[in-house]
This record gives structure tokens, C-alpha cells and sequence, in this order.
């Protein structure tokens, strides 16, 4: 069977191995790119480079000659055996000591510098016969040149080398030859804050070391070796977090976790001790109590911080002793208007406080509580009436109408199946099945208006897609809307906006808001629906034209058999706006209208599903 890479430990040190030099290379190459590119290696012609080289060469060693001359040192054997020479004019024109041999005397010189008493002319021999420190120079520069686009190819694909090992390599963490699932090897164990720490102690210890190392040859190899260091030790660190996050205890295995844990987990049960024996306390008993730790610890510090003797603490305790029984009484009346007003929220109307043994403010705020619970009984007796008289309206209305209305509606249908051969009676006919039918659907508006604001319809909540459903309530809408002469104008989000709500409920409101556009829209003008999400809502907008001129508000538009065509021509009961707001909340929903002269809109926010 075929050896799983990822258990491979071979694999894996071998990978780690050609990170660590794609990291170096990486490194390396770009240390060199950003040397050249601000030697202008990159945009420099090679001749001028090296015309450039030899100057800098050149000016530095003219000055050297010319503080020897200062010093009255003898610069006759100076810069023997290289590729540099120099001549010394004065500014007579006469020619005092010089180096330069006479196939080199003819040409130009490199570099010349004028010392007001005399000019230093420098040469280099181009040519570079002697194999000094100028020759390879300019060796390194060539190959630098011609070198320098490979260096950017050789970066690259260390890099892209490198993160496809670290990819492998992270993707390998924790699995082991012969173990099954994920595991942290012995030494990995140590919790990954104390590891991180480490990780960053490690840094100043390193430039400790090296502060210590004076030679720039053995400083460089060891800048070098703690490179490695670093990079074989940043792999290992990388692929231990890896393994952490696939074992999900990143946090949970820290020290520093696991402490604050142990700490919470005694102040939380400390915190229970106390609300457990301050819970079993009745508040007279909590008050009395409170006092005396407090008088305690006032008469501890007052004796141990100040100056106070006996008349002081006798004075202090006097008060003690008279502020003790008012506080007490105080708790107790406490106590009864606070059960009181539990009592009269959980629903007790008709509970009275016991305003005996009461005095003051007390007393008052008892009466107050007693004459509240009067008139919230009175207030849910009218409400529970009022709701109970239009309940039964809606359900007896409904009902005594629908059976007539039914009969007359089969009627309808019969009468349309006979032959008839007089037209003005087709016509009656016609005229009678299509107001029935718009009174059957008045009732039945009204029936889910009464129950959407009564909160009498059963709603099952589930993700729904509102890009989806939208779609489709505006596809069943495109005959009614072209015949309308309108133009529908959509914009999405590119997300799609996720929503908990009834599928049943949400069409509902779309086929509203959508059957609203088509009767009172301006025919010839444009239609906008967007999508979009705000934060963690998601936001619904619907905006129109008005035929109708509206000169009421949105809050009037949005209550029952209110409409915006206040000539009412056109068929519509009025309540298409407000059972769409009532089957919005019951969702968890807000449905906002805006009116703004000629303009309709309307928003409908829902709260966006977790992640999305």
C-alpha cells in the first residue's frame, strides 16, 4: 500500500531542509535586487556603471594621497602594484611625483581634484592587469549585471518553492508514522505562549552574541548561521500552530489560559457563595448586617488610622445605636413595596400593599403602587373587552358573510354556464362574478389582517434566500408590470442575503408590495427593488412614482382601509400595506414607508443570518 506523505517523517525533514534554503535564497536574491536596484544596476548601462565605479575608486585614493601630502609623508611608493596611478601639477604646471606609466599618461585622467597649490590627477588602467581590489570589483559588478534578472527569477521561485512547502508542510503537522489522527510530538507540548515567548527571547540573545564578535568575517558566518537558526526554528514554530489549530486548542492550552481559568473558576464560585447566602437572606436581615460590617470596619480604621480616642468612638457608637432601628424600619417597608411590586408584575391586579406601620414617603409610594394596580386592572379589562368585541365582529361578519357570498358566487358560475342570448345580461353577469370575487378577497384581507395583528398566525422560521424568493414574485409579476407600462430596475448584493423567516409569509409580503406597484404605480416610469445589507441587516427597498397624488403620511398609509387613491377608482381593500407590516414583525422584521411628494418607498429590515 502506498505510504501516506504526510506521515512520512523523512519527507518532512526533508521538506523542512529545502524550505530552510528556499528561505535563505529567498533572502539572499532579494537582498541582492535591492543592493542593485539602488546601485541603479537595473537602469545604469554597463559602461557607465563601471565608468562610475572607477571614479568612486579613483577620488578615494587621490584623497588618501593628498592627506599623505599634508602630513609631508613621501607618497612616491603609495599604490604600488595596482591599477591605480596618480601624478602630482602644480599649479604652475609643473610635474612633481607620478606613478603613471607613459601608455597610461596620454589618456584622460579617471579623476582630477584641485588642492588650490596643486591638482592629484588619478588613472586607473581599464585594461585591470593586476588583480587588486579595483579588478575585483569589477568583476563582482559584471557579474552582478549580468546576473541581474536571474536574481529575480531565482527569488521568485525560491519564494514560490518555499510556500509550497510551508503548504505541505503545515498540512503534515501533526500526523506521525504509525499513529492514527493528530498528535503534538514530546517536545512540542510546551504551551504556545511560553513557546512564543521563547521564540522571542531567542532575538536578543542573538544580538548579544553578535555584539560580542569584533572580526567581519567570523561576524558575517555567524549573522549566517543564526539565519538558519531562525529560519529552521520559525518552520518548526509555524507547523506546531498548525497542529494547534487542527486540534482546536490554541487558546485553550496556553498557560496564560489556563491560569485566568483557575482563577475565574474560584472567583465564580466564590461569587455563587456569596449570592447563595446573600439569596437565603431576607433584605431586613441583609440591611442589618450590611450595617454592622460597615459601623465594624469604620471604628476598625477611625482607631487604627487616627487620632480618636474613647469620646469619639462613644460619640460614633451613640449614632450607630440611634441610626439602627430607622434603618431597620426603613427595610422593612422596603421590603413590602418591593413584594408588592412583584407581585402586582407577575400579574396579582388585584394585590394590595399593606400600608400599616408605613409613614412618609413610604407610605406614599404604597398608595401610588395600590392606585396603579386600579387602573392597570381597569385598562386590561377594557383592552381584553375591546379585543374580545372585535375578535368576535371579525369571526361573526366573516362568517355570516361568506355562506351568502358563497351561494351567490356558485350561482355566478351557473348562470355563466347557460346559454344566454340577451348581452346587457352577459354584462350584469360579468359585473356580478367579478365584485363578488373582489368582495371574497376583501374578507378574506380582512380575516389575515386580524390575525397578523393579533398574532394568531402560526410562523415557521427557516433560512430563506431573499434574492431567490424575490426573483420569483417579480417573474410571476412581469406580465401585470410590462402591461402596466412599467419598467422594473433590480440591484443585488453579491452575497446572497440570508434570512431566518417563513417562506409562506415572505411571498406573502412581496406579492403585496408587488400587486401595490402594479395598481398605483405612475404607468411609464421606472420601478427600483434593491437588496442590500447593512451591517447585519438585510434590507429590502421597493420605490415607485404615485399615479395619485398622496397627501397623507406613510403612518396613515400604513393603517387599515387607508389608501393612497383617495378617489378610490381602483380595486383594493386598504390592507394589502398593513398586513404586509403585520407579517413583517411577526418575523422579527421592521417595514418602513416613506413618503416624499410624488415618491413611494418602502424598506424592509430583516437581521441577517449568523457568518453571512
Amino acid at each position: 500500500m502506498k505510504r501516506n506523505i504526510a506521515h512520512s517523517t523523512a519527507a518532512k525533514t526533508a521538506a523542512i531542509f529545502l524550505a530552510v534554503i528556499c528561505a535563505c535564497l529567498t533572502f539572499a536574491m532579494a537582498f541582492g535586487v535591492v543592493v542593485m536596484f539602488k546601485a541603479g544596476v537595473y537602469v545604469t548601462p554597463f559602461e557607465q556603471l563601471k565608468t562610475d565605479l572607477f571614479e568612486r575608486y579613483a577620488v578615494e585614493r587621490v584623497y588618501v594621497v593628498n592627506d599623505a601630502l599634508t602630513l609631508g609623508i613621501d607618497v612616491s611608493d603609495y599604490f604600488t602594484d595596482t591599477n591605480f596611478y596618480f601624478s602630482i601639477v602644480t599649479s604652475a604646471g609643473e610635474t612633481g611625483i607620478s606613478t603613471v606609466p607613459e601608455q597610461i599618461l596620454s589618456s584622460e585622467p579617471t579623476v582630477s581634484v584641485d588642492f588650490l597649490d596643486y591638482f592629484v590627477y588619478g588613472y586607473i588602467d581599464e585594461s585591470l592587469p593586476k588583480n587588486d581590489e579595483i579588478a575585483v570589483a569589477s568583476r563582482l559588478l559584471e557579474k552582478a549585471y549580468n546576473f541581474r534578472y536571474g536574481a529575480i527569477a531565482v527569488g521568485a521561485s525560491s519564494a514560490i518553492i518555499f510556500i509550497a512547502l510551508m503548504v505541505y508542510l503545515c498540512c503534515a503537522a501533526g500526523h506521525r508514522s504509525g499513529v492514527e489522527g493528530l498528535s503534538l510530538p514530546a517536545a512540542g507540548r510546551i504551551p504556545f505562549d511560553v513557546l512564543t515567548a521563547i521564540m522571542v527571547m531567542i532575538w536578543p540573545v542573538q544580538v548579544e552574541i553578535l555584539a560580542s564578535i569584533f572580526s567581519p568575517y567570523s561576524g558575517y558566518a555567524a549573522v549566517a548561521i543564526m539565519f538558519v537558526v531562525d529560519v529552521t526554528l520559525s518552520i518548526l514554530y509555524v507547523m506546531n500552530l498548525a497542529t494547534r489549530v487542527k486540534l482546536h486548542n490554541l487558546i485553550s492550552d496556553m498557560a496564560v489560559y489556563r491560569f485566568f481559568r483557575v482563577i475565574r473558576r474560584l472567583l465564580k464560585k466564590a461569587g455563587r457563595a456569596a449570592v447563595f447566602i446573600a439569596g437565603k437572606l431576607p433584605l431586613v436581615w441583609k440591611t442589618a448586617l450590611g450595617f454592622a460590617v460597615l459601623s465594624f470596619v469604620e471604628i476598625d480604621m477611625l482607631l487604627s488610622w487616627g487620632n480618636y480616642h474613647g469620646p469619639v468612638v462613644a460619640f460614633i457608637l451613640l449614632e450607630r445605636i440611634v441610626l439602627f432601628p430607622l434603618l431597620i424600619f426603613s427595610a422593612i417597608s422596603l421590603k413590602k413595596l418591593q413584594d408588592g411590586a412583584q407581585r402586582i408584575a407577575a400579574g396579582e391586579l388585584d394585590y394590595n400593599i399593606d400600608t400599616k406601620y408605613m409613614y412618609g414617603d413610604f407610605k406614599r409610594s404604597a398608595d401610588d403602587l395600590n392606585s396603579i394596580n386600579v387602573g392597570m386592572q381597569k385598562a386590561v379589562d377594557e383592552k381584553m373587552r375591546s379585543e374580545r368585541l372585535k375578535t368576535e365582529l371579525i369571526t361573526n361578519v366573516s362568517h355570516d358573510i361568506k355562506t351568502p357570498l358563497t351561494s351567490i358566487i356558485n350561482y355566478v358560475d351557473l348562470i355563466k354556464k347557460e346559454r344566454v342570448e340577451n348581452e346587457n345580461v352577459k354584462e350584469y353577469i360579468n359585473v356580478l362574478d367579478r365584485q363578488s370575487g373582489r368582495l371574497k378577497k376583501l374578507i378574506e384581507d380582512l380575516v389575515e389582517a386580524s390575525k397578523a395583528s393579533t398574532g394568531n398566525l402560526p410562523v415557521n422560521l427557516e433560512p430563506c434566500d431573499v434574492d431567490v424568493l424575490l426573483d420569483q414574485a417579480i417573474a410571476e409579476y412581469g406580465d401585470r408590470l410590462e402591461a402596466a407600462g412599467l419598467e422594473l430596475v433590480m440591484s443585488k448584493s453579491l452575497v446572497p442575503a440570508m434570512i431566518m423567516a417563513d417562506g409562506r409569509h415572505l411571498w406573502r409580503i412581496f406579492d403585496n408590495l408587488l400587486n401595490n406597484v402594479c395598481k398605483y404605480a405612475q404607468p411609464s416610469t421606472r420601478v427600483y427593488i434593491d437588496v442590500r445589507g447593512e451591517d447585519e441587516y438585510a434590507v429590502i427597498t421597493f420605490r415607485n412614482i404615485s399615479k395619485s397624488q398622496l397627501n397623507i403620511s406613510g403612518e396613515e398609509l400604513m393603517e387599515r382601509f387607508v389608501r393612497g387613491d383617495s378617489s378610490r377608482n381602483t380595486e383594493g381593500s386598504g390592507l394589502g400595506l398593513s398586513i404586509a407590516k403585520s407579517l413583517v414583525e411577526l418575523q422579527n422584521g421592521s417595514l418602513q414607508l416613506t413618503v416624499d411628494g410624488d415618491l413611494f418607498k418602502i424598506s424592509i429590515k430583516f437581521k441577517k443570518m449568523e457568518g453571512r
